[in-house]
């Protein structure tokens, strides 16, 4: 999509850097979510900022930067609360699925973070369907 809009030469470039920067920006609201003050949630975020391995990822096109900024997305969803970040809580845990499909593997942290409200566990899992419907198409028709 994003070679569809500012062409190949550059489109790659700008989902590398706006995840780059969502993964600064979603570190800090994930800080503040789990109760840190803004100065330690600050100190976070410019902890990621400043890592080399940040850095490095967010240059080179590799999947751990987009992974980290999903994962935290879902996390962040999940101890939110409310209807609206369950379903986005699903659904960044199905893109991250997509990218990397060990992140299932943060499933395990979203079922404890909704605790036992299971109307919002359903509706995480209905936020992440698209996705696995997705998943299991793409693994048909490339894998039979």
């Amino acid at each position: 999509a994003s070679a569809g809009l500012a062409g190949w030469e550059t489109g790659p470039f700008l989902v590398l850097f706006l995840h780059a920067l969502a993964g600064v920006v979603v570190t800090y609201l994930l800080a503040r979510a789990s109760g840190l003050a803004p100065p330690l949630a600050t100190l976070g975020a410019t902890a990621v900022a400043a890592s080399p391995l940040h850095l490095m990822f967010s240059v080179h096109g590799m999947s751990d930067v987009p992974a980290m900024v999903w994962c935290a997305l879902a996390l962040l969803g999940a101890m939110r609360g409310g209807r609206c970040a369950a379903v986005g809580a699903g659904f960044a845990l199905g893109l991250a699925v997509l990218i990397r499909p060990t992140n299932l593997l943060l499933g395990l942290p979203l079922l404890l973070a909704f605790g036992r409200d299971w109307r919002r566990l359903l509706l995480c899992g209905a936020g992440g369907l698209p996705a696995a419907i997705f998943l299991g198409w793409y693994n048909v028709q490339a894998y039979g």
